[in-house]
């Protein structure tokens, strides 16, 4: 279990899979210069450039994200586990959802869902880019 004495939210991945950087995304960052659009292009070249990919989970800077902007998500507050002992899920975070499921000992406020809307344009905001709604969907 996730056995901390501090306040943490948990950013899954079902979550930080719901923000997606399209390649059309990043194809229109190709005219800019700045370093923060370099940067960008760079970072997802690989993933789109040689794995052939279409979009990426922008995982880490979601996780940022709500860490400077908690709203951005809905979450309840509930136990997390992580497994050890299953052979198909050894390592993952689990948390029963159930309506019925025993109130948390130690809760840990965790993502349900996220205004992907929103974060993108704060993403590209915070790194001085250009953004539309309109380009974003993929």
């Amino acid at each position: 279990m996730f056995q901390q004495p501090w306040r943490l939210t948990m950013v899954g991945l079902d979550v930080t899979n719901q923000v997606l950087f399209s390649r059309s995304e990043r194809d229109a960052l190709s005219a800019n210069t700045s370093r923060e659009a370099v940067l960008v292009r760079e970072v997802s070249r690989h993933l789109f450039d040689v794995r052939g990919v279409d979009t990426m989970a922008l995982h880490d800077p979601l996780a940022v994200g709500v860490a400077i902007e908690p709203d951005l998500v809905a979450t309840i507050q509930q136990e997390v586990r992580v497994e050890t002992r299953g052979e198909l899920t050894a390592g993952q975070t689990v948390v029963d959802l159930r309506p019925n499921a025993p109130p948390p000992v130690l809760p840990t406020r965790v993502c349900t869902g996220v205004d992907a809307a929103r974060f993108k344009a704060l993403f590209f905001e915070t790194l001085g880019l250009p953004f539309s709604s309109t380009a974003t969907r993929a």
